[in-house]
């Protein structure tokens, strides 16, 4: 809606005798419903794009460290540990 719109339907209003208060009222409601309509097309735009775009192909790329791969059938190990943890004590304050 523009100014100049906005402005007409302002006197257009005054001159056929509305109270200011019903005035304010309509152009509130012309205003949100004028929001309200750009945001559901705005909505259903984003929701074509996404419909019809191609499916995202992501590729992962693993780094293994350690000696560099040999030509024959060896087999790398990586050296593995394990931690075991102790208990968070603040999840276990006595009362």
């Amino acid at each position: 809606m523009t100014f100049s719109s906005l402005s007409r339907q302002i006197e257009c209003g005054l001159s056929k005798g509305y109270h200011e208060d019903e005035i304010i009222d309509a152009v509130i409601h012309e205003v949100l419903l004028e929001k309200l309509n750009t945001a559901c097309a705005n909505e259903k735009e984003r929701q074509d794009k996404k419909k019809n775009a191609a499916p995202r192909v992501t590729t992962v790329n693993t780094v293994q460290s350690g000696d560099p791969p040999t030509t024959t059938e060896k087999k790398t190990v990586l050296k593995q540990s394990t931690v075991t943890l102790p208990p968070d004590s603040r999840l276990h304050k006595s009362s």
